[in-house]
Formats: C-alpha cells, structure tokens, sequence
C-alpha cells in the first residue's frame, strides 16, 4: 500500500470530531507560523530605564 492510499484510508475511516481536531490542529500550526493571533507579550516589571551607564557628556 503507497503512502497516499494510507492516508486516503487513514482519513475515510477518521470520525467526525477526529478529523475536525485534526484539520484544527494543522490551520493553528500554521497560523502560529505565520505569526496570526499571537499576542505581544507585556512589558516586564520595572522595563524603564535605569540609571545611564555613562554620564552624559
């Protein structure tokens, strides 16, 4: 058996709700590639500046 008649089999004997969570499953993996739905992290505490390393010239 070739890998895609597998598949193909592999996918007509999936119920419903596996291959809903599966088909889910790849468009969130690609959307956390491309960078879709992720949130920018929030600051850390005390992310201003400290005191200058140098003094200002």
């Amino acid at each position: 058996m070739t890998t895609l008649a597998w598949k193909i089999n592999r996918i007509r004997l999936m119920g419903g709700a596996e291959l809903g969570w599966r088909v889910a499953q790849i468009v969130q993996k690609k959307a956390a590639r491309l960078g879709l739905g992720l949130r920018p992290l929030p600051p850390a505490p005390g992310a201003g500046y400290g005191r200058a390393f140098l003094p200002a010239a």
